[in-house]
């Protein structure tokens, strides 16, 4: 993978959630035209207490930091698709 940091994919679980909320948050605020319709907390508890459990979610790492994720419900998805702000959309995409 020559000097790129390596990503993996991987299931999310219940103690991600605040890391999700607040990767999701710096996405969504890298467009201005974008508006803000939630607080921090809001976030957090629609990845905790709708998101995952009611969705099949999987986060992009690169080390031990969350730099995205995908919900899906059955084959549709179903929230969101988020990368951090800045990162290589290949690469968090495990390409």
């Amino acid at each position: 993978m020559s000097d790129r940091t390596k990503i993996t994919l991987r299931p999310a679980i219940d103690s991600d959630a605040a890391a999700i909320a607040t990767m999701m948050r710096a996405s969504l605020n890298a467009f201005d035209w974008m508006p803000v319709l939630h607080t921090p907390e809001e976030d957090l508890f629609f990845i905790r207490d709708v998101m995952l459990p009611w969705q099949q979610v999987t986060v992009a790492e690169a080390g031990e930091e969350i730099i995205g994720f995908i919900a899906v419900n059955g084959d549709w998805v179903d929230s969101s698709i988020s990368i951090r702000p800045g990162q290589d959309k290949a690469s968090a995409a495990g390409c």
